[in-house]
């Protein structure tokens, strides 16, 4: 699993090279969007931001629920940012990520880890 020390690690080290350059996030972790949106502002862009549990009726929610217990937002949120995701230059995703090789393969690269 790639931490978000890691990914902040990241975005800095190409934001030194490049100011302008941006970053896409795809992730159901409310907590893990809120402190990279906060460390980075504009340089990072999400399609939804996640609201804390039970704060926006009708938006993406860190709650859980049955249809999806391990998840933080619906599955939909998950698709969305996933083809969001294969469309951006590249893709820096968890290590051993199913999600992320598979946003590597909707790009049609080979995924840089086996999973």
């Amino acid at each position: 699993m790639t931490s978000d020390d890691e990914f902040e690690a990241l975005i800095a080290s190409r934001l030194e090279s490049n100011p302008t350059q941006r970053f896409f996030l795809a992730t159901d972790n409310a907590q893990s969007q809120s402190w990279l949106l906060a460390r980075h502002g504009a340089a990072v862009c999400v399609w939804q931001q996640i609201e804390p549990e039970g704060e926006a009726e009708g938006k993406a929610t860190a709650e859980r629920t049955q249809s999806h217990a391990h998840r933080h937002t619906p599955m939909a949120h998950a698709v969305i940012d996933l083809w969001l995701l294969s469309m951006c230059a590249s893709v820096h995703g968890s290590n051993g990520s199913s999600y992320s090789a598979f946003a590597q393969h909707m790009r049609g690269e080979k995924p840089a880890f086996r999973y």
